[in-house]
């Protein structure tokens, strides 16, 4: 069986193991799982890998994150992807590493719905690879919309990660003027969530070797 296919059949396993309605995730193998964090009628986890390997002979190392949402209204909610999720890196020091950006098209994604008690899981792979200064390494990602974001400057040893999930009314408003405007559910039976939502931290550490098996 060719490698892309293992590994896509191994993605939707692990999606399907996070994605329990109304219970935290379960940890993948080599990934921990953030505590969970409530704003509004939602819960957030941080699904994310626990050792970034350095790339050596190939270009670059996959990195994996995934954010699950559930939703502990009394109904249906929707939620907006559109420019709202982020990443919050921190070093060893305690020092917040800035996060770059850029788009050279866009692709508006549609909101997501998720039923009474129900959960839903959304990718971000990223890559670690080479930096633009010698000896330091960039993590790198979609941003799920057309565009790219990255860490640069990173260097071996421990950091903590969290993930954002920011939907304002403004953000609502600038969705209502894109093409994805015919994906919006009634608002009446299937309100926006509204909210800005920080998962707690994650501990992970950037290094040379691939972690052993338990």
């Amino acid at each position: 069986m060719p490698s892309s296919i293992r590994s896509a059949l191994a993605l939707l396993t692990v999606l399907a193991s996070i994605a329990c309605a109304g219970e935290a995730p379960t940890a993948p193998q080599g990934c921990s799982v953030s505590e969970a964090v409530s704003v509004g009628d939602a819960t957030f986890h941080l699904v994310a890998q626990n050792s970034w390997v350095i790339p050596e002979k190939e270009p670059s190392s996959d990195i994996k994150f995934w954010l699950v949402i559930n939703n502990t209204s009394a109904g249906p909610i929707q939620v907006n992807l559109f420019d709202t999720i982020s990443f919050i890196l921190v070093d060893g020091a305690g020092k917040k590493i800035n996060c770059a950006s850029g788009r050279d098209k866009t692709r508006v994604p549609p909101p997501i719905v998720i039923e009474k008690g129900a959960s839903v899981t959304i990718d971000r792979p990223a890559k670690l690879e080479k930096g633009n200064t010698p000896g330091a390494y960039k993590l790198t990602g979609s941003d799920g919309a057309g565009g790219w974001w990255w860490f640069d400057g990173l260097q071996s040893g421990n950091y903590t990660i969290s993930m954002t999930c920011s939907n304002t009314q403004k953000s609502w408003e600038h969705l209502l003027e894109t093409p994805a405007k015919k994906s919006i559910a009634d608002a009446k039976t299937t309100p926006f969530w509204i909210g800005s939502a920080v998962t707690k931290e994650l501990i992970i550490d950037i290094n040379k070797k691939v972690p052993p098996r338990p």
